[in-house]
């Protein structure tokens, strides 16, 4: 199967990432957690003594940056900074992130002929609600129907608002997000020499996963543009700082150029390599399955999806719970592996995973011996 891939790097959408960390931690200090402490902190809870050095290496290349990153932001408008960097609902990355990729990829109006560009000024509107799994979003023929659904919606005030603006002034935000963040990313490309060894080993371990399986490099329940044709399928692979702990591993499917773009943390196979051990990989599945049924909202998932497959939007009517929310709470049931993600057109579809219930018991038999 003839599989294109390239190296990308996407300095400006890791920038803004980096810039959404930032202003989160603005307004949870307490959550602060600065590349270099988790890596001590990674070291000591898994007793990791061969790669040490190499981790706190790049622990300290990465808090290097952040810190350049700060640096560079602190004289730029912090009204419009917050306001473009601050994701609008749990989950959901921030407006300054979705443009940014869109501005790198150029996918902006003005990369269009004219008659396009207010169905790319929806496009680009669309791309900021929480969990778009709706189909349609994006195909509204003009502002006023795009306005007009939106008023209709039950996304919260702040993203209604924020998408109306988007379509209306998209070029002017952009450009706007562009300008906020020249800066930041021009210290992030100065750093760049000293991230580049784990980019590379980044790219690499990825790159050996695409050629492997195309369909599902990520593993089973994941997915990768179903509907592209195999002999078009391009992969650009970008290892990215602002997920550095293997966390922020995701992909985006483009249109049009059949092209899948994947973002995957800089550190995040040579941490997925560390755990590969038994005892470790245990009490990851454990503790993984363990959060995510400790919550009763989403046994309230499960028990619906008993009953079959269903969309983000119909748990979301189903349940009382907004998109943001029920993003959130499958977020942490696919990753402790007890539900599947399937695309279905425009749709996310949900499904039970019975063999990450029978890893579950399986783990519990062997922790206790049984």
């Amino acid at each position: 199967m003839p599989v294109t891939i390239q190296y990308y790097n996407d300095v400006l959408t890791d920038t803004a990432a980096i810039l959404a960390n930032l202003m989160l931690w603005r307004k949870k200090p307490e959550e602060k957690k600065l590349p270099g402490v988790f890596m001590q902190e990674f070291i000591q809870r898994y007793h990791v003594e061969e790669q040490k050095e190499d981790l706190l290496k790049a622990g300290e290349a990465l808090d290097r940056l952040y810190i350049a990153v700060e640096e560079a932001a602190k004289d730029l408008p912090q009204s419009r900074l917050e306001a473009y960097f601050t994701p609008l609902a749990s989950g959901q990355i921030s407006v300054g992130e979705a443009l940014a990729r869109l501005i790198g990829l150029k996918l902006t109006p003005n990369d269009f002929p004219p008659e396009q560009r207010p169905q790319i000024s929806i496009k680009t509107a669309a791309h900021i609600l929480p969990q778009n799994d709706t189909p349609g979003w994006d195909d509204y023929p003009d502002y006023d129907s795009f306005l007009d659904a939106l008023s209709h919606s039950d996304f919260a005030p702040e993203v209604k608002w924020m998408a109306a603006d988007l379509a209306r002034r998209t070029q002017e935000i952009e450009d706007e997000v562009l300008s906020i963040l020249e800066r930041p990313a021009s210290a992030y490309r100065e750093t760049m020499s000293e991230l580049k060894p784990w980019f590379d080993r980044s790219f690499e371990a990825m790159k050996q996963k695409v050629e492997a399986n195309p369909n599902d490099p990520f593993g089973e329940g994941w997915f990768l543009m179903q509907d592209t044709p195999d002999e078009n399928r391009t992969f650009l692979i970008c290892p990215s700082a602002a997920s550095w702990n293997g966390m922020g591993m995701w992909m985006t499917s483009l249109k049009p150029g059949a092209t899948a773009l994947l973002y995957v943390g800089c550190l995040c196979f040579d941490l997925m390599d560390l755990l590969q051990d038994g005892d470790t990989l245990l009490t990851l599945h454990l503790s993984d399955a363990a959060k995510a049924l400790d919550d009763r909202q989403r046994l309230k998932i499960l028990l619906a999806l008993r009953e079959g497959s269903l969309c983000g939007s119909e748990l979301s009517e189903r349940l009382g719970l907004s998109a943001a929310t029920i993003s959130h709470h499958m977020n942490l049931l696919l990753q402790a592996g007890l539900i599947s993600v399937e695309k279905v057109g425009n749709r996310l579809q949900y499904s039970l995973r019975p063999q990450g219930c029978e890893q579950m018991v399986k783990d519990l038999q062997s922790l206790f011996g049984l």
